[in-house]
């Protein structure tokens, strides 16, 4: 399906929010698509579990940000994250996401694929990483996409 729309605005949670339809703030967004773990609150501290037969550690907390409980699943061999899910208070899952084909760059292990899931709008995004490039300075001009001719431009803010 072509749209013909090109979407401006400043990258706050609500516009990515339009945008995603994704219900997370702009900061943990960045956490979670970069393949790292949110920022958990540990009083009361994190549960940690091993669950041996799928090989994963379990870690359970809680988040200033959402009323919910986060659970992360970590490879026991690599010590990557491989799922991360949060969840209502009431239990409902509200999204999970998972990532893979791990490779290697710069002496990281990066996922290179991440899906996210969202149950309750029937929703899947899949993300596909092709060239990774870590502390890379990146000029100030990358970030102005020119609007193509005939593209309609939907301000966000």
């Amino acid at each position: 399906i072509t749209r013909k729309k090109f979407y401006q605005g400043d990258p706050t949670q609500e516009n990515l929010y339009r945008f995603l339809q994704l219900p997370m703030r702009s900061e943990d967004l960045v956490y979670l698509l970069s393949g790292n773990m949110p920022q958990l609150d540990l009083d009361p501290p994190a549960k940690l579990m091993l669950i041996s037969d799928q090989k994963f550690y379990l870690v359970e907390g809680t988040n200033a940000h959402y009323s919910g409980k986060w659970k992360i699943w970590i490879d026991s061999q690599d010590l990557v994250p491989v799922r991360t899910a949060l969840f209502s208070t009431d239990g409902v899952l509200i999204y999970d996401i998972y990532y893979e084909n791990f490779l290697v760059n710069n002496n990281y292990l990066l996922p290179h694929e991440l899906t996210i899931l969202v149950p309750s709008e029937a929703k899947r995004l899949s993300f596909r990483y092709k060239s990774i490039a870590l502390n890379k300075g990146i000029p100030q001009d990358a970030f102005q996409l020119k609007v193509p001719n005939g593209i309609e431009v939907i301000r966000m803010n």
